[in-house]
């Protein structure tokens, strides 16, 4: 299978090697070429998708919804909240509100003594497999930032969240900080629309970076520590989405990862918080430039990379448009 596993000559990796302009890289970071094949080996599974499928290597992926992206379309994700504590909804915090008003109780104290054990078996199955994961760890450190709650958001079951609004009223933005909130679906099809106008061959990859419900895989800053319900201090490896404006902070640094590619780009990828909208004039133009997007967010050594599972890849406008909202928020 020479035009998947790659035993022949193909030029396709050293084309979009030349597009980036990764020479000047390749003394600096010798992975850069492996993952200039690997992103264009994942952009190809999109274009070359019924050969791939038909072949062997495609035998695990013919019953699987990730190709078949009009129907994954209609799976919405039931997934939490990436909102920080800053833009959450005030009737999330009520309940735990009201209970340390009943206990007499202050934004930062203990509450092993008070939670609800509903609220308790729903921390620690969040906090137990984050523990495991090496995501967060133990921290003799009493100062915190937040406390740990249960709270269930409108059609989903109690999960964890960081009570952090104590911070709200301090954080500042730094440096050239973009509020990334107007970002938003609207915003995208909108633009998406305008591109079209012009270019009446346009398609299109809207494509997601992972990130787990609770975090995102960027290094958390000093001093990201919390309380949870059995009274025991954890510190964040990685950047807590609860954190206040962990939204422009994510933003931000997308924003800075792609932004030296600009030249490449040439206005045709936007960046909206952890979501990239590629916009082709044509199927192959949208190729070329989704190759380089997926490389420059997952070459080494960032942690970063897409999930193609919340991702589409070369659709038209009008495809844009009819996702639900959660697809591209």
């Amino acid at each position: 299978m020479d035009d998947f596993i790659m035993s022949a000559i193909n030029p396709g990796p050293f084309e979009l090697c030349k597009f980036m302009e990764m020479a000047p890289l390749f003394r600096k970071e010798r992975r850069n070429v492996d993952d200039a094949f690997q992103a264009y080996a994942a952009i190809a599974m999109f274009y070359e998708t019924k050969d791939f499928v038909a072949s062997e290597y495609g035998t695990p992926f013919r019953s699987s919804l990730l190709f078949d992206q009009e129907e994954r379309s209609k799976r919405i994700p039931d997934r939490r909240t990436h909102h920080s504590n800053m833009y959450m909804p005030a009737k999330l915090w009520a309940d735990r509100d009201k209970l340390l008003k009943d206990n007499n109780r202050g934004a930062l104290e203990f509450v092993e003594d008070i939670y609800p054990m509903e609220w308790r078996k729903a921390i620690r199955s969040v906090i137990i497999p984050l523990f495991k994961a090496g995501v967060i760890q133990l921290s003799y450190h009493p100062r915190v930032s937040g406390v740990v709650t249960a709270a269930a958001e409108p059609g989903r079951p109690l999960d964890l969240y960081i009570d952090c609004r104590h911070q709200n009223h301090s954080t500042k933005m730094i440096g050239e900080m973009v509020d990334p909130i107007p970002l938003d679906r609207d915003y995208m099809v909108k633009t998406a629309k305008q591109f079209r106008a012009q270019h009446a061959s346009a398609r299109f990859s809207a494509l997601r970076m992972w990130s787990a419900p609770h975090f995102y895989p960027m290094n958390a800053r000093e001093g990201d520590r919390f309380l949870d319900d059995r009274g025991r201090f954890w510190e964040w490896k990685y950047i807590p989405k609860d954190m206040p404006m962990s939204e422009w902070s994510i933003h931000k640094s997308m924003t800075m990862t792609l932004g030296q590619y600009e030249d490449m780009w040439k206005g045709q990828v936007v960046v909206a918080r952890d979501l990239f909208l590629v916009m082709g004039k044509n199927a192959d133009d949208c190729r070329r430039l989704s190759e380089g997007v997926t490389w420059a967010v997952q070459k080494k050594p960032s942690r970063c990379e897409i999930d193609f599972w919340r991702s589409f890849v070369n659709v038209d406008a009008d495809f844009l448009e009819g996702l639900h909202p959660t697809w591209l928020s």
